[in-house]
């Protein structure tokens, strides 16, 4: 897919391996795109709700 398609608010899948073999989906959602990030380079910001390797964030002390 062409850089240029790329929309904030797409949604997809991940797939990584943390330990042993077996390939782990997790969601990914499009935040935007930052266009000349680095020379020669865009970046792809993105979201993952439920990335296997996330820790859920530390409760808030108010």
């Amino acid at each position: 897919m062409p850089l240029a398609d790329v929309k904030a608010g797409m949604k997809g899948y991940g797939l990584t391996v943390f330990a042993g073999t077996k390939p782990e989906k997790f969601d990914v959602e499009i935040l935007g795109v930052l266009k000349g990030f680095r020379p020669n380079q865009d970046l792809i910001l993105i979201k993952t709700p439920n990335h296997p390797g996330s820790t859920p964030p530390a409760p808030s002390r108010a």
